[in-house]
């Protein structure tokens, strides 16, 4: 699934503190 894929690749690359936004 490249949807899968490229949603774990982009995981990593958030910025610290991108949790916040779904708090």
């Amino acid at each position: 699934d490249p949807a899968r894929v490229a949603r774990a690749l982009a995981l990593p690359a958030l910025p610290p503190g991108w949790a916040e936004t779904f708090a």
